[in-house]
Parts: structure tokens; sequence; C-alpha cells
């Protein structure tokens, strides 16, 4: 009987010792937490590319096209200019010949700075304008040596005049008497003029209007307006005969 207990008692303290590694054995492993057990691995992101870098566009060809454009106008104005002088009364042109020669050079050599932006076409009217141009210059130029030659203009002065007078002096109370005698003589010789005695009149009236600004303020207003009235005629009839003259060729 006591050995029957000893036995059980020490069954019983075998069985308290294994309990605690049976427990432990049979526990359930531990959860991770909610944060880890969710976090997913994160894909590996491509490097990002960045687009490709377009070349820079060479700003060349537009300023070529501008450089064009700018000389196409250029020869634009130019052309109008050289007509308009060209269609221009012979004597008119005469007196602004240094004036006109100065805004050839200044348009040509504009001109000339770009003249490589002109197309074929463009270049040889360029070069048709300028030699149109140097021949009428040059007409001008015999025309007016012609008509400034001392003896010729003083003997055509005192034929349209009347009289020898030294227009230099000229008092105030003749400028209007003297404007008068030469328009007279204008009208009534016109027909039969050729250039160059156009180039000798328009030089006797140069003579007299230069007399007459110095001496204006002395001259009766009704005197000056039909002086100023006389100049106009003279020009118009000049430049009828120089669009005649175009018309006949």
């Amino acid at each position: 009987m006591k050995s029957t207990v000893l036995s059980s008692l020490f069954a019983a303290s075998v069985l308290a010792c294994l309990a605690p590694g049976a427990s432990a054995q049979t526990r359930p492993a531990a959860t991770p937490p909610a944060s880890q057990s969710q976090q997913k691995p994160q894909p590996q992101q491509a490097p990002t590319q960045k687009p490709a870098t377009r070349p820079a566009t060479s700003s060349t060809s537009s300023e070529v096209r501008q450089a064009a454009t700018s000389v196409e106008r250029d020869l634009g104005i130019f052309r109008d200019w050289v007509n308009d002088k060209i269609d221009r009364a012979e004597t008119g042109a005469r007196r602004d010949l240094p004036r006109v020669m100065d805004e050839f050079d200044y348009q040509s050599k504009r001109i000339d700075k770009a003249v490589d932006s002109l197309s074929a076409q463009g270049k040889r009217e360029y070069g048709n304008l300028k030699s149109r141009y140097h021949n009428w210059e040059s007409e001008q130029r015999r025309l007016q040596e012609g008509a400034s030659q001392p003896r010729t203009a003083q003997q055509a002065q005192t034929e349209m005049l009347g009289e020898n007078v030294n227009l230099a002096a000229a008092r105030a109370t003749e400028m209007h008497d003297l404007y008068g005698r030469f328009i007279d003589y204008v009208r009534v010789n016109r027909r039969e003029w050729d250039e160059e005695d156009w180039a000798v009149a328009s030089n006797v009236l140069t003579k007299l209007n230069t007399r007459y600004e110095k001496v204006r303020e002395q001259i009766p207003m009704e005197e000056r307006l039909r002086i100023r009235s006389w100049q106009a005629e003279f020009r118009t009839l000049e430049k009828a005969k120089q669009t005649k003259k175009a018309l006949d060729e």
C-alpha cells in the first residue's frame, strides 16, 4: 500500500515537470504585429529616364530669312527712289543733284551690305537700277556743266531778262519786274527748247531765287505772292516738257 502511494506521487511529480514543456510546445507561434505582417516588399522602381534633350534649333535660318526680307524691302524703296528721280524734270533734279547723290550713296550702301541675301532676279534688278541711276547722273552733270559756263549763262540771262543785270545786287523793288520778264520769255520760247535750253533757264531762275530770299522781307506781300506763282509755273512747264519727252520715247 505504501509503495503504491509513493509510485503515484512520483508519477505526479514527473507529469508536473513535463507539463510546462508540453504547454510550450503546443503554444501557437506569436503573431507578428499587423503592420509587419501587412508590409509587403516594395517593387524596385526603374530609374527615371529624362526625356531626350532636343538639340537647340539653330537661329541661322531665321536670321537669313530676316536678312532677305530686309534687303528686299530696301530694294523696293531703292527702286521707287530711282524711278522718282529719273522721272523728275531734268533741271529740277540738277538743282538738287548734291543731295540726290548723297541719298543714292546711303541707300545703295545699305543694300550692298546684304546683297548676297537677294535672289538672282533681285541682284539683276539692283544692278540695272544702279546703271540707270549712274547714266542719269552723268547726263545731269553734263547739262549742269554746260549751263554753268559763265559766258553761256550770262548771255542767256541777258536775253531772258532783257538787260544785263547783276542779280546778286538786284534791289527788292526790281525783283517783281525781273521775275515777270523771265516768265514771259519762258512762255514764248519754251516750245522750241531742248534740254540744254531748259538747263540754262533753270540756272537763271536759281539766281533769281537766291536774290529773292535775301530781299523777300522788303517786297510787298502782293508781289511776293505773284512771284511764288511764277516760280511754280516754271516748275510746272518744266515738268510738262519732261513728261512729253518720256511719252515720245
